[in-house]
């Protein structure tokens, strides 16, 4: 091709080279960094939302898998919280679960034995990476299910057993809301509810459930 027997032709190319290159490297640089702090490690909840931040531009730094809840296994947020800390100071932003902050998953949300204590001081850890580095806050937490019928260990024990109760009593209410009662489903509900509130207090359903997350960000 002519354009290589130019020797300034090819200085100019290159130089149009170079300069790209340099302009990529530059958009490259100025990526805000994100933390991201996933429910747990299945594609859905962590690979694939990490894919889509950077796609849309950001550098994306996830937890070490072993820290992350699996199918077998609840996740450890003590660990978390350290790669948090360790990682703060060079981010601009985290993404953080409050499940696996502070339970260790979506399953452990459910099903764990924490004391309310331990379940409070993890969540001032919010408070402490917000007051004590320059990183942007976006916390997001699950709103436990009710489902009709507990399967695979993810519910927790007392569900078992009331678990049909509890649905229904929910099924209710939304009904009451959308349409209203028939005066059989109405007589249900009045007679569900205390049912329920026996049996749940009795299982220590209380001592198990979640703590409202309040935490500005």
């Amino acid at each position: 091709m002519k354009i290589w027997n130019n020797p300034f032709r090819k200085i100019l190319l290159f130089s149009l080279l170079l300069l790209s290159f340099s302009s990529a490297q530059a958009e490259e640089n100025q990526k805000e960094t994100l933390l991201f702090l996933p429910l747990d490690n299945r594609p859905v909840c962590s690979s694939y939302v990490a894919k889509t931040m950077e796609a849309a531009g950001y550098k994306v730094l996830l937890p070490p898998d072993k820290y992350l809840a699996s199918y077998n296994r609840n996740g450890s947020p003590d660990e978390l919280w350290k790669w948090l800390v360790s990682r703060a100071p060079h981010a601009d932003a985290a993404v953080i679960s409050t499940d696996s902050l502070i339970y260790g998953g979506l399953v452990a949300s459910r099903t764990h034995h924490e004391p309310q204590a331990v379940l409070e001081q993890r969540l001032q850890r919010l408070e402490t990476l917000r007051d004590q580095f320059p990183v942007r806050l976006y916390a997001f937490s699950t709103l436990m299910r009710t489902p009709r019928a507990s399967f695979g260990a993810v519910e927790p024990p007392y569900y078992s057993k009331i678990g049909p109760a509890i649905f229904r009593y929910s099924e209710l209410c939304d009904s009451e809301d959308l349409i209203g009662l028939s005066l059989k489903d109405a007589l249900t509900k009045k007679l569900c509810l205390p049912t329920c509130l026996k049996q749940i207090c009795r299982t220590g359903w209380n001592a198990a459930k979640k703590i409202s997350i309040s935490t500005a960000s």
